[in-house]
């Protein structure tokens, strides 16, 4: 077999001056090392790769951008010189493959390094925080900048190394050394005498929105919260409760706890009921709930600091309730004397009531029905102005919206909040004669709690309340949030003023056991309504109306130490018939920060009911 003339100068030139070897391991001329009469653009034939590309003498591969260098090498985005390629302006052979890229495609080139840094852009180069850089890297088909930020070191917040040899280290770098800082003002440095204090600096080094909560000063360590609070090494210790005294050995689903208790007041045990004055029925209705603390300061209990009665006019908290519509309860119990409702804990609860605060087994008929002071009372204005001077009402409700309102009790409590608490909580139920016959109307029944500051500012949302119905709403009739027990049928016409059909709002459904017990009986209603509703919503009758909420529980966040007020409003909306009441019990002062909502009150176990 005889080899082509072309192919045997080509061979030859590799011998004498050398060639490049493209990427089918066939051989091109480099014409940067060639010389003399076999290199291309000569006399001679130009060498050409096996099967590939033809090259007649009219090419010149020195020049031509088609075949620079070599027959069929087109340098796209350049022009050939002296047979290499070169780009074009903003184009650049990034990858060096002898073509050209767009800066789009190219985004480094092989070799070079760029400056990076993945912390917060204030601290680089403060403390010991420093900048790296990336590298370019290639693949088989790209150019890239690598992922690792090498050599850079960031904030750390979570191991503070407290070196006596280095008292200046600044470990989170924002140019305060550990040994002095403090971030969260509690009084405690991260470091002292060459050891970790204030374990919780800030709110990286732990998991809590409140970091001066947390430090070696703190009594005792709260149970279930996730968080070493006194800083002794330990996290949730599980042998106190957060008032010092002795808890449940933390065992099987109670290390699971999210709320950290101060432990249940007792403080309900054998109180008399005396209505005969609002400031002394005050104290009785806030120790029936369990707020046990007295008006003496008391870092690790909180205080009750001031406790009234009164009507619901602004300005004016003289004004007395009439004493029928306030009472603590040992339960609700129905017509023949079964307690019906217990309290949730301890020996008793308060009512709250715009008719008569009492159980049926109180009461002689549906005296509740016809209750009346016979004067107006005023929406409180802080919740008004947050609602453009309206009541709120279910958005499927046309009507609902004014703001006449009568027979009002507010209970206003103000509270001086233990230094260790992050939050309280308490548990209540609503019932209203108003549903399901005015449900969608302007008889909006109200229960409010309103939470504000020494100045009366709110705290936590704009118009001053924290309780809800599970599903977000204010507590009122429209929002028929009722889950005991039967819920009427929507298209009941005889239902006097009610929308019915489909825009009917709520919970239509029935309840279930875990609820409200079974539906086809009276249930806990008996122990409010003499003969409750039944669930036919055919009868008009006055005994027949009424439901009522489960037991809910609000809570709310709170500052260790913080002076505020709790403001309890029941009230009848539209006219002073009809009444609606709440009951309340089980105040707690929590641990946690993981609060701010209402929700179905869980199960609890009291031994004395």
């Amino acid at each position: 077999m005889k080899l082509s003339y072309g192919i045997v100068i080509a061979f030859a030139c590799c011998i004498i001056t050398g060639c490049s070897n493209d990427s089918n391991g066939k051989y091109a001329v480099n014409p940067a090392e060639c010389s003399g009469d076999n290199c291309p653009g000569n006399d001679k034939p130009t060498p050409t790769p096996i099967d590939g590309p033809q090259c007649d003498d009219s090419i010149d591969l020195m020049t031509d951008a088609e075949n620079c260098g070599v027959c069929g090498h087109s340098c796209i985005n350049g022009t050939c010189e002296n047979g290499s390629c070169v780009c074009d302006e903003d184009y650049l052979d990034c990858d060096g493959n002898g073509s050209c890229e767009s800066h789009l495609e190219c985004i480094c080139k092989p070799g070079d390094t760029m400056e990076c840094y993945t912390g917060d852009e204030n601290t680089a180069g403060v403390g010991i925080c420093r900048k790296g850089h990336l590298e370019c890297e290639t693949s088989e088909d790209s150019v890239f900048w690598g992922y690792e930020c090498i050599g850079e070191v960031t904030p750390a917040f979570e191991n503070y190394i407290c070196d006596p040899n280095d008292p200046s280290r600044d470990n989170d770098c924002n140019g305060i050394p550990d040994s002095l800082q403090d971030e969260d003002n509690d009084g405690y440095s991260i470091c002292k005498d060459g050891k970790l204090s204030d374990c919780c600096d800030n709110s990286r080094m732990c998991n809590t929105s409140r970091p001066d909560l947390v430090h070696p000063g703190v009594s005792t360590d709260c149970r279930g919260n996730q968080i070493d609070d006194n800083c002794d090494g330990t996290v949730d210790d599980g042998d106190l409760n957060c008032d010092g005294s002795l808890a449940t050995p933390c065992e099987g689903a109670n290390c699971q706890s999210n709320s950290c208790k101060f432990g249940y007041g007792d403080c309900d045990n054998g109180l008399l009921w005396n209505n005969s004055n609002n400031d002394e029925s005050a104290l009785l209705l806030a120790k029936a709930m369990d707020i046990c603390m007295d008006s003496s300061p008391n870092d690790d209990k909180g205080r009750l600091i001031e406790y009234s009665v009164h009507r619901a006019k602004n300005n004016k908290k003289n004004i007395p309730v009439d004493p029928g519509q306030i009472r603590l309860l040992e339960g609700m119990r129905d017509k023949t004397g079964n307690n019906l409702i217990p309290p949730r804990v301890g020996h008793s609860f308060a009512m709250l009531s715009s008719g008569r605060a009492m159980d049926v087994y109180g009461k002689v008929g549906a005296s509740d029905v016809s209750f009346s002071t016979g004067m107006p009372d005023n929406v409180p204005q802080i919740y008004l102005k947050a609602h453009n001077n309206k009541l709120e009402s279910h958005p499927k409700c046309s009507e609902g919206s004014t703001t006449d309102i009568y027979d009002s009790a507010v209970l206003h409590l103000k509270l001086q909040a233990p230094k260790d608490a992050k939050g309280f909580s308490f548990d209540f139920r609503f019932f209203s004669r108003e549903y399901p016959y005015y449900l969608c109307s302007t008889y909006n029944d109200f229960f409010l709690t309103l939470l504000t500051d020494e100045n009366g500012n709110p705290l936590v949302h704009d118009d001053g309340n924290i309780s809800f119905d599970k599903e977000g709403n204010a507590v009122s009739v429209n929002n028929a949030f009722f889950t005991a027990c039967k819920p009427p049928a929507c298209y009941d016409t005889k239902a006097m003023g009610y929308t019915g059909g489909s825009a009917c709002p709520g919970n239509f459904n029935g309840c279930t056991d875990d609820v409200c017990g079974k539906c086809d009986s009276y249930d806990e209603l008996a122990a409010y309504y003499p003969t409750p509703f039944a669930g036919s919503g055919k009868s008009t009758s006055m005994g027949n109306r009424g439901g009522g909420t489960a037991w809910l529980t609000t809570k709310a966040p709170i500052q260790g130490g913080q002076i505020f007020n709790l403001d309890f409003y029941i009230w009848d909306t539209g006219d002073d018939a009809y009444d609606s009441s709440v009951i309340l019990d089980n105040f707690q002062w929590l641990c946690s920060t993981t609060v701010n909502d209402t929700g179905f009150a869980p199960p609890i176990d009291n031994p004395i009911n």
